[in-house]
């Protein structure tokens, strides 16, 4: 924090005025900098994963301390740095009487070194560290969901409920929460861990300067290679992790044997610290167990990982759980291809086909294919570390994630952070959707069965809705398909930035009914991975394509909710209609599936010549603005609110014709043109509306339909 900044946080050396505005209460503070107390489970943890993290708040201006057990010999490496160090005998296991006491412990900790901010990480010191800052009356208290500790642990040996109520037990003391992976975000809010104005995704990150394939010349690279034993014939493959089943060892063993079989120039090199505390650690006599002693190379923890990663050809993660992998960022960064499990963490980190290849969880012959695929294809292992190297630079610079996790102390330290109160319900509050896709794809696939790529008319009509969005200081929420996405991450990136929401309209734009199971689950994943690689934040609601949800035990509801989607809005309550579903609900409700609970926004309708038609589409281009005022204000005077849907290209000043997208078909040529009837009265109506009436996101109500109802339920 510069001197000017300082100031501005009541906190600079000089000011007459040492008071300090947190959390609505004024505090008095002598006149230097702000302390910040890390807490870890081991000094590991301080030394090698936030080092430069704290760096970082040293020269933001912040006074920085470390707290964790002592396992190696902090001191040094910590003062180096500027960070003074408290040892405090945190436990990894279950152990309550050991916790008690070093809860007591941090309690008097902070009692004596007095920090403004706790910044706890990962879920032991999360929990003890929370429940001492509090005990300790530590003004502002902040953690760090490393990654969720519950999902997808079938067989765990506590049972998952334990899980979300350590979580839980944990986030009840935070004034704020950062987390890394933006899946988890959608997870602990439905999972009530905490609220959704109390969380924030700020990515993961490492150091690109160090990892940076130019830095490691081709003579050291073979210097390293020989030092362990390998020739310039052999194909190196790396692991980079703890020596625990949960990061995949014994699948990537399995494969290993079985290569041998097959390619006897292929070598392993594992690398990691040996953990025999674990209940789950593996011992180096491992590599004999399974007969690849001769083959691959156990090198225990490195300090050297960036030479190293240089000596490798391939680089393989076949983890069971991953929060956001620090090795798989390290290893794209240094130009590496990358085999990485289907999980959470892995899906953030290699993009498949592009920068790697992703594969099942836990399947030793797919993991065996996949490496003995690219060690046979030197041009594919090239193309794809370059993309990955790109990946790395563009999306895992931690200097951006330590600029996040600043701007968060900053916000936290002005008093900025909303109140935990409901939002205000007089007058509520309308959402405005938008299912931005491209009718020139969508007619031309009808009519060619081919996609074709998107239109920049699409990203012009896209522009004016933003603009009249602007002019109404209104906030929409802009249901995307992916193949937009991928052809426009500029205009995604522009929609997020201007305050607005991104959501899911799928990735191909094809009515559910038209896939199969497997179909389906891969287009609402690649949809959901593609928008959040865009914007780096969490996909909470999606769309159905042409509404096509036509009954509410559909079973799309369990898969969104597994996917980690917190909403949907694809149904359209009422009968009469081609995709509406008779006796669905007009205001929002919960689906419960198994996999936990889904809030679904229903298209509003509104009643014309007797039929309940929906708002949006077609319906704007016949139904006069004052008839629509007066349906909003109906919905207001019983304190409800309104969802209505709009397209770009309802937007345009262009006519969409048939020969100019490729039509032949007449019939499809009529239906196309009944689209440019009365275009115009569709955007005129909508800034009527965004100047008369409040408007805001989806994931705004969202939150204030939780706090109101007491959603999300309890999944069990």
């Amino acid at each position: 924090m510069d001197h000017a900044r300082a100031e501005s946080f009541g906190c600079s050396r000089s000011t007459a005025d040492p008071r300090l505005l947190i959390a609505g209460r004024t505090l008095y503070r002598s006149a230097v900098p702000i302390k910040i107390a890390h807490v870890t489970a081991t000094d590991y943890s301080l030394i090698y994963l936030l080092r430069n993290q704290l760096v970082a708040n040293r020269a933001a201006g912040y006074e920085v301390i470390g707290v964790a057990r002592r396992d190696r010999s902090p001191d040094r490496g910590l003062a180096a740095i500027g960070v003074r160090y408290c040892d405090v005998p945190i436990t990894r296991s279950i152990t309550p009487l050991a916790d008690l006491a070093a809860i007591w412990q941090l309690v008097a900790v902070f009692r004596r070194e007095r920090p403004t901010i706790v910044h706890t990480h990962t879920i032991k010191a999360g929990l003890l560290g929370q429940i001492a800052a509090k005990l300790a009356r530590v003004p502002l208290r902040v953690h760090t969901i490393h990654g969720l500790y519950f999902p997808l642990r079938p067989g765990a040996a506590m049972p998952r409920r334990a899980f979300v109520w350590l979580e839980r037990a944990t986030h009840a003391f935070t004034h704020h929460s950062f987390s890394q992976n933006p899946e988890d975000v959608p997870v602990a809010i439905r999972e009530q861990i905490c609220a959704p104005d109390r969380i924030e995704t700020i990515g993961n990150g490492i150091d690109l300067a160090r990892f940076d394939p130019a830095r490691i010349s081709p003579i050291r690279r073979a210097e390293v290679r020989a030092a362990l034993g390998f020739s310039p014939d052999h194909i190196v493959v790396g692991a980079v992790g703890r020596l625990v089943v949960e990061k995949g060892y014994l699948d990537l063993f399995t494969a290993a044997a079985r290569i041998k079989r097959d390619r006897s120039a292929l070598r392993f090199v594992f690398v990691g610290p040996f953990e025999p505390e674990k209940s789950d650690a593996i011992s180096p006599a491992a590599l004999v167990q399974f007969g690849i002693a001769d083959t691959a190379r156990f090198l225990g923890h490195r300090t050297d990982v960036d030479e190293l990663y240089a000596a490798m050809d391939i680089f393989v993660l076949p983890s069971h759980r991953e929060g956001f992998p620090r090795a798989a960022m390290e290893a794209s960064a240094m130009g590496l291809p990358c085999v990485v499990t289907d999980i959470r963490g892995c899906r953030q980190t290699v993009d498949h086909e592009i920068t790697g290849l992703v594969i099942p969880r836990s399947d030793p012959l797919a993991l065996a294919n996949a490496i003995l695929r690219l060690a046979g294809d030197a041009g594919e292992r090239q193309r794809l570390g370059t993309a990955a190297r790109a990946k790395a630079v563009a999306e895992f610079d931690e200097r951006v994630v330590f600029a996040r996790v600043l701007a968060g102390y900053e916000r936290l330290l002005a008093g900025q952070r909303p109140a935990r109160t409901a939002p205000p319900s007089d007058p509520p509050s309308h959402a405005l959707t938008v299912d931005l896709e491209d009718w020139h794809q969508i007619y031309r696939r009808a009519a060619t069965g081919r996609l074709g790529p998107a239109s920049e008319s699409v990203v012009r009509c896209t522009h004016r809705i933003l603009d009249r969005l602007d002019e109404a200081g209104a906030r929409a929420t802009f249901f995307v398909v992916g193949t937009v996405a991928d052809e426009q991450p500029a205009l995604i990136r522009a929609i997020a930035k201007r305050g607005h929401e991104i959501a899911s309209h799928s990735h191909l734009h094809r009515p559910l009914r038209k896939l199969s199971p497997a179909e389906l689950a891969a287009d609402l994943a690649r949809s959901k991975h593609r928008l959040e690689s865009i914007t780096g934040d969490a996909v909470l609601g999606f769309r159905a394509p042409e509404f096509s949800i036509e009954s509410l035990h559909h079973p799309v509801f369990e898969l969104l909710a597994r996917l980690g989607f917190a909403y949907d809005s694809s149904v359209v309550p009422g009968p009469g209609m081609r995709y509406a579903i008779a006796g669905a609900p007009d205001a929002p409700f919960v689906l419960e599936t198994p996999s936990g609970p889904l809030v679904e926004f229903p298209i509003s309708t509104l009643r014309v010549l007797g039929m309940r038609v929906p708002l949006g589409g077609s319906t704007l281009r016949f139904v006069g603005i004052h008839r629509l005022e007066r349906e909003f204000r109906r919905r207001e005077a019983a304190g409800a609110s309104a969802t209505l849907y709009v397209h770009p290209y309802e937007f345009s000043d262009e006519r969409l014709s048939p020969d100019r997208i490729g039509l032949q078909d007449l019939g499809r040529a009529r239906w196309l043109l009944l689209h440019n009837f009365r275009t115009p009265k569709i955007a005129a109506r909508i800034a009527v509306l965004l100047q008369r009436f409040q408007f805001r996101t989806l994931r705004e109500r969202l939150q204030s339909y939780e706090l109101a109802n007491g959603y999300p339920h309890d999944a069990g």
